[in-house]
């Protein structure tokens, strides 16, 4: 937890037992950014965003993701929310 230079506030918890072969882990993070800039630079409202990451082992192999949802605290007609998403097989 702390204050990152991007002006965001972070709170991140995890969870991933201990293990030689494959595995998994959860984790969930949640950022607030904070209005930066002047109009029409920056964003105008603060916005939260609440992911989730998580990542399975399956031999020599292992799948991963996240998912989050980005929405501004006030004004979310006009700003909207952002949903965003990816997964990896390595």
């Amino acid at each position: 937890m702390g204050l990152a230079i991007s002006d965001s506030w972070q709170n991140i918890v995890s969870v991933a037992p201990e293990t030689r072969s494959g595995g998994y882990i959860v984790t969930a993070f949640f950022d607030i950014s904070v209005p930066t800039g002047s109009p029409p630079n920056g964003q105008p409202k603060p916005i939260v965003t609440s992911t989730l990451a998580y990542g399975k082992g399956i031999g020599a192999f292992d799948v991963q993701g996240t998912i989050a949802i980005a929405t501004a605290t006030s004004d979310v007609q006009s700003i909207g929310r952002t949903y965003t998403w990816n997964n990896a097989f390595e």
